[in-house]
């Protein structure tokens, strides 16, 4: 049974509202403790995530991933048509809903991206960028245990977003629980050669992640440009 602390929500709500307008978003003052989660994350993804994407990647046609991967995809655009309404934006807000409606029929319940073909591509928009547009400061920088780099406010709108995605208010375990993991395996196995190349150019790849993630955060919130690949390394942190 889907549990629904709407509660815990309302107070993770008013602690990231609490938040001094003034933070810095390029603040890391948990690094150690940061640091050692991105270890154990890496330690995850490199001896298990990493060679069963590479399985799935050998074994499954990349149609069938890209059919995979739109499916997925179709389901996170009510998230984007909600938070494009909290933000008053109510043009993209049309537009996200055209898609989700063209692509969940006569794209096959979102196998197919036929609404991409019409001009209604997507835009994603997440609670954690409506927090932004609301004058919400990001908080310290956060590496969190499975799900990777986030930010104070990105992590207290994860509850927001999760509920947004229809797929959660499915009461079947085990079928929500083999979705999850088919959605993981499948957006691994695409970016097996990306972060390969990441991992061997980065100089530091903790460093790496963690200011790309933040550029393109501020860039998504509207809070700053994203800066050039010359400034992914501050060397006072290396």
């Amino acid at each position: 049974m889907v549990v629904r602390n709407f509660w815990i929500w309302g107070v993770l709500f008013a602690l990231v509202l609490a938040l001094p307008a003034s933070a810095d978003e390029t603040e890391d003052p948990w690094r150690g403790l940061n640091e050692g989660t991105h270890a154990f994350n890496e330690g995850l993804d490199r001896y298990f995530l990493e060679p069963i994407a590479t399985g799935y990647d050998f074994v499954v046609p990349e149609l069938l991933q890209d059919g995979v991967e739109n499916f997925f995809g179709n389901l996170l655009v009510p998230r984007t048509v909600l938070n494009d309404l909290l933000q008053g934006d109510l043009g993209p807000a049309a537009k996200h809903t055209g898609r989700f409606a063209v692509n969940t029929t006569v794209g096959i319940a979102g196998l197919i991206d036929v609404a991409s073909r019409f001009g209604m591509g997507h835009d994603p928009e997440d609670f954690g960028q409506t927090l932004g547009r609301w004058g919400v400061a990001p908080g310290p920088y956060l590496v969190l245990p499975v799900l990777g780099p986030s930010t104070v406010r990105d992590t207290v709108a994860l509850p927001l977003d999760y509920a947004a995605n229809p797929a959660f208010w499915v009461d079947e375990g085990v079928i929500t629980a083999g979705a999850t993991a088919l959605s993981i395996t499948n957006l691994r196995a695409g970016a097996l050669e990306e972060v390969a190349d990441n991992r061997a150019s980065a100089i530091n790849y903790y460093v790496f992640i963690r200011d790309a993630y933040l550029q393109n955060r501020a860039k998504n919130v509207g809070e700053g440009a994203v800066a050039t690949d010359d400034d992914l390394y501050d060397t006072d942190d290396l």
